[in-house]
């Protein structure tokens, strides 16, 4: 085995992803700040790549038969592989919850036929099932939290956890964007959702939302990204507002406009306790403080009522939504000091020194072969196969937005 090394990140996803972004460019920046060579490839069905990196990182990908022979090739050739996972995308048992997060929220009396979730539930333990089967294929795993890591560790010898951390650019754009509030404005709370699956973790807080909007009447909620507006909040008329997702590097000055930072995970779905805490990062580089669930990463991250506020049943969040729309001071203490702690854990000058540390204990360990010896690798046919299962996961995803255009009109 070999202590030289250098990192090649494969990904089916461009880098404009957002798990992309955090999970492999900016390791790739912290790699590179600590003199390590890292480069990323998004990569192309029927393609032949020149790979001349000794470790090889390859990003919630399912093991299609294609991605089978790369890895097998890979390591036949004396590189490292590594499988990166940023969530709990690889237990079978866990997916008919995630079967309910698209369910329309407030759907009523008329959900999706059992039968209908009986398939639509098969088709994703069998992806499920293939990205747990690429993880037990390659020498190693990366995740983002220790929650997360204690699921992996079932299928691999080798874990190691890197949080899901700040880039350069992003904590410039943070601080540019810090401004201080004009006197005499409404408190508002926002609810960032990058994808449409965080709807069903809105509506469970929903109950306590409208309790304080009944409370306080000039409360403004924003809703942005790929969320719409529940059916039990649409009363509040103008006082809840959507947004549609905006490009990350214009995250910070939106966000900045908030007083308080929602970020509520359904404590029910036990994919969720494993998530990490980036929403309460990305706010609290602006100084915007967070209340959040009791769930594995936020717990992990959050000093109580010191650098967040978190709440584990209604009756938590009506009294910590209440405390931070009523006192101002506890609002600013709990922003600034969530932002203190980002520099502290969360900065590139911090996390690099350990990413090198992880990725020497993966090279170490698995690399046969000195980096600079470049070896052809290629994915042979389709990425993701027209299979039966495919074609039953696009069937049942169209099925949903039927649904979904009945329910919320």
């Amino acid at each position: 085995m070999t202590n030289a090394f250098s990192v090649r990140f494969l990904a089916e996803t461009p880098p404009e992803d957002a798990c992309v972004r955090y999970r492999c460019l900016h390791l790739i920046e912290h790699l590179r700040s600590e003199g390590i060579a890292a480069e990323f490839t998004q990569i192309i069905p029927r393609k032949r790549y020149e790979i001349a990196e000794n470790v090889l990182v390859l990003l919630r990908v399912p093991l299609t038969e294609g991605w089978r022979r790369l890895i097998e090739e890979a390591k036949a050739q004396g590189k490292a592989v590594i499988y990166a996972a940023d969530d709990l995308i690889f237990h079978p048992d866990f997916a008919l919850k995630e079967i309910l997060n698209h369910i329309p929220v407030d759907a009523g009396d008329v959900p999706p036929d059992a039968a209908f979730l009986q398939r639509v539930w098969a088709a994703l333990q069998e992806q499920w099932k293939t990205r747990r089967e690429a993880i037990q294929a390659c020498d190693g795993c990366l995740v983002s939290t220790e929650p997360l890591a204690r699921y992996a560790r079932e299928v691999s010898e080798c874990v190691e956890v890197l949080p899901n951390s700040m880039s350069r650019e992003l904590v410039a754009l943070s601080e540019a964007a810090r401004s201080p509030r004009e006197p005499g404005t409404p408190v508002s709370m926002g609810f960032m959702s990058g994808t449409k699956t965080h709807s069903h973790d809105l509506d469970s807080v929903k109950g306590a939302l409208r309790r304080v909007m009944d409370r306080y009447p000039d409360l403004v909620l924003y809703l942005i990204g790929d969320v719409q507006v529940p059916v039990s909040l649409r009363p509040y008329g103008g006082r809840v507002r959507a947004l549609p997702k905006v490009p990350w590097r214009d995250l910070p000055a939106l966000q900045v406009h908030f007083e308080i930072n929602l970020a509520p995970l359904d404590p029910d779905q036990r994919m969720n306790h494993a998530k990490s805490e980036i929403k309460w990062m990305e706010a609290a580089a602006v100084g915007v403080p967070t209340i959040a669930s009791r769930t594995g990463g936020y717990l992990a991250a959050i000093e109580p009522d010191r650098t967040g506020v978190l709440a584990g049943d209604e009756e938590a969040w009506v009294r910590g939504l209440s405390r931070l729309i009523e006192d101002a001071e506890f609002r600013r203490g709990v922003g600034e000091a969530a932002r203190a702690v980002v520099h502290e854990r969360y900065a590139p000058e911090v996390q690099a020194p350990l990413t090198r540390a992880a990725f020497e204990a993966f090279a170490a360990r698995f690399a046969a072969v000195a980096p600079g010896t470049p070896t052809a690798l290629s994915l042979p046919g389709p990425l993701i196969p027209k299979s039966a299962v495919r074609d039953g996961v696009l069937r049942a995803r169209a099925q949903l937005r039927r649904v979904q255009r009945v329910f919320r009109p």
